[in-house]
């Protein structure tokens, strides 16, 4: 049941990229010939105003079916008729969405699981904090005169410390100051706190679009280090490895298993923008070409490099499912 569900989340997260692209190419008057959600043996179809909607039996995928998307037309309403802007926003929208719904679920997710602030929750016994008597709800307002307004600047303010620090501690309306020498831990410095947690639909929105930043930020820096060889391969998963994992999130609570689907939808977003031909990416680097030297690319050639990329991508899919698979069995 876990896997059922898993599939049928990356089926909707599929969906809501494709959804980016229809959307966009009807609002810019593109002929579409089929939207259909999932791959295989349609087991819906409805057609209206020219378009087919499709429902398909794996709930793995998706695709927007566009007149002169990969090839020639004398449609004048063709996707390749249109320019560049228009045919990079039709592009962009997939990814975008993606990016929609990631912080989407985490402005739900933080909504009401809360968000760290620059309060004490807890104190780890024995450490600095536990030592100059911080109490939880103490909240932290500057540290060596460095004003503090959430956790995350609790933890990078004292990284750029030396030595004593002095903070400063609001308790019950009263501001004292605090000496404490941090701890020095893999290579951070900490105090032994650990944040308050506050419900708040507001603070849940800029912490969501936080989050998204610093995971695409991770994201790329992890694809970067792919490419150039300094990352274990080990630790790369494809869709099996990621439906097992979701499936096996359902049974840790719904922020692990909502955390997951942001994930997943963030993922997509930002490898699909990556200039990698057959991904979104490529096709807006090609288009941005074409409006800089203002000359249309051989639609032949871009037809070409496209499969190609594709051919990569299947081979590269083939073998990081092959390591998941295997995995599976070493861990049964």
């Amino acid at each position: 049941m876990n896997i059922i569900l898993a599939l049928l989340v990356f089926g909707i997260v599929v969906a809501i990229h494709e959804l980016g692209h229809f959307t966009v190419a009807k609002l810019n008057g593109i002929t579409v010939h089929e939207f259909a959600i999932g791959m295989g043996p349609a087991i819906f179809q409805k057609e209206h105003n020219g378009t087919k909607y499709s429902l398909r039996l794996v709930p793995m995928g998706g695709y927007v079916s566009m007149e002169g998307e990969d090839d020639e037309s004398d449609d004048p309403n063709a996707f390749c008729k249109k320019t560049p802007l228009q045919r990079m926003a039709v592009v962009f929208a997939g990814p975008f969405m993606n990016f929609v719904l990631t912080i989407v679920v985490f402005i739900g997710l933080f909504s009401v699981s809360g968000v760290p602030v620059n309060k004490v929750g807890g104190v780890v016994e024995n450490s600095p904090a536990s030592d100059i008597n911080l109490k939880i709800d103490d909240e932290i307002v500057f540290i060596n005169e460095v004003k503090i307004t959430s956790w995350g600047e609790i933890t990078k303010t004292l990284g750029k410390t030396s030595g004593e620090v002095t903070i400063g501690v609001k308790r019950n309306g009263e501001l004292s100051e605090l000496k404490v020498m941090p701890d020095e831990k893999s290579g951070r410095r900490t105090i032994g706190i650990y944040p308050k947690y506050e419900k708040h639909f507001v603070n849940a929105i800029p912490y969501a679009f936080n989050q998204t930043a610093s995971m695409t930020a991770q994201m790329l820096d992890f694809v970067s280090k792919l490419f150039t060889g300094k990352v274990d391969f080990n630790y790369v998963s494809g869709p099996v490895g990621i439906v097992r994992e979701m499936g096996n999130s359902t049974s840790s609570g719904f922020s692990t298993f909502f955390s997951y689907i942001a994930f997943i939808s963030l993922n997509l977003g930002v490898m699909n923008l990556l200039p990698i031909p057959a991904l979104d990416g490529f096709r807006i680097l090609t288009a941005f070409c074409e409006f800089v030297t203002k000359k249309k690319l051989n639609k032949k050639m871009e037809y070409v490099v496209n499969f190609a990329g594709m051919i990569f991508l299947i081979g590269l899919m083939i073998i990081v499912t092959y390591k998941d698979v295997l995995n599976i069995f070493k861990k049964g």
